[in-house]
């Protein structure tokens, strides 16, 4: 963030970095704007969980990893988007709770059921699709043994996610 190193989005100052930043990208640089996505880990899943909620109308999906509701949503933060989250199962730096209510957000959001079935390949056994959400805006959560670290197996999941917008 601007005022200190770390993504705490004090008074917003991060979100409006953000707008700031993807207008001049707008302005300059030729993107599609039906396929913007964010992925991150720690403070960067906190963004991504921020910006889920605040510029839904901006993403398409979202890919936390290990992050919490930090950023804070607004009771005017309506609009579904897909999303996929990955936590360490024994994580106490980020709890593995903070994530999972972060998730609720977008079970939530999506009208998804509270049941769900195993994601299936390419996801390993311990990723779950949340059921009866939105159509276009499925919710993944995949909970894996670790702690407060990288996903190593993420990339094949991640990019057959992001990949299927």
């Amino acid at each position: 963030g601007v005022s200190g190193k770390g993504w705490w989005n004090t008074g917003g100052e991060d979100v409006r970095f953000f707008e700031v930043m993807l207008e001049h990208f707008f302005d300059n640089l030729c993107i599609d704007k039906d396929r913007i996505f964010s992925t991150g880990f720690s403070f960067g899943g906190m963004m991504s969980n921020t910006m889920g909620c605040q510029k839904s109308d901006v993403f398409r999906a979202i890919a936390p990893m290990s992050g919490s509701m930090m950023g804070g949503c607004r009771e005017t933060d309506t609009v579904p988007i897909a999303f996929f989250g990955a936590h360490g199962a024994s994580d106490d730096f980020v709890t593995t709770q903070s994530g999972r209510d972060a998730r609720d957000v977008f079970v939530a959001r999506n009208k998804c059921q509270n049941q769900t079935q195993p994601a299936g390949a390419p996801y390993p056994s311990y990723c779950v699709e949340y059921l009866g959400c939105e159509a276009g805006y499925p919710v993944f959560w995949c909970e894996f043994d670790g702690g407060h670290a990288l996903w190593s197996g993420a990339a094949d999941p991640l990019w057959n996610f992001f990949s299927s917008f």
